[in-house]
This record gives structure tokens, sequence and C-alpha cells, in this order.
């Protein structure tokens, strides 16, 4: 084996190590996000429902993210839950759950 094939495939190890490094530390902040989120839309009233919550924003974070990582034309793509309906989402379950 040539030492530029060796070294081609110490590249290809390094780049999976990498991409393998980003996708876990990515994957913990969306959970952690994801769990913030719960806990601010579920709060209050609608308590009783939080652990539901965690799981209804952890599967459509997930699903989210596979579909755009499957889809995207763009290899370094990454989705995941914002926060910038958080407040309408919260107001929206209090008074449904006050309802």
């Amino acid at each position: 084996m040539s030492s530029s094939a060796i070294l081609a495939g110490n590249q290809k190890s390094a780049a999976l190590m990498t991409a393998l490094v980003v996708g876990v530390v990515s994957g913990a902040g969306s959970v952690v996000d994801a769990v913030a989120f719960a806990t601010l839309i579920w709060a209050g009233i609608a308590g009783a429902y939080l652990a539901s919550g965690i799981a209804a924003i952890l599967l459509g974070a997930g699903l989210m993210a596979i579909i755009v990582a499957a889809r995207s034309s763009y290899v370094a793509t990454v989705a995941e839950p914002q926060d910038s309906s958080l407040a309408v989402l919260t107001l929206a379950t209090t008074a449904t759950a006050a309802a």
C-alpha cells in the first residue's frame, strides 16, 4: 500500500470522527433545548403533561433532523426546533389546559 493511500485513509477516518463528534455535540444540545422548551411550554397548569410534552418535542426534533438530513442538497444542514414560537405555544398550551 502506498503512502498516499494510507494518507487518504487517515483523512477519511479523521473526517468521519469529526462528523461523529459534531453530531453528538449537536444532538446533545438539541436534547437540552427540547427539554427546556417542553418545560417552558408545559409549565404551571399543564405540568401534568410535561413528560408527554418532552417526548413529543424530542420525537419531533428527531424526525425533523432525520428528514432534513436525508432530503437536503446541502451536506452541512442542521435542523433543530427554534424558540421563536415558544411564547405563543406556551400561551396556547396554558389556555387549552385551563379550558
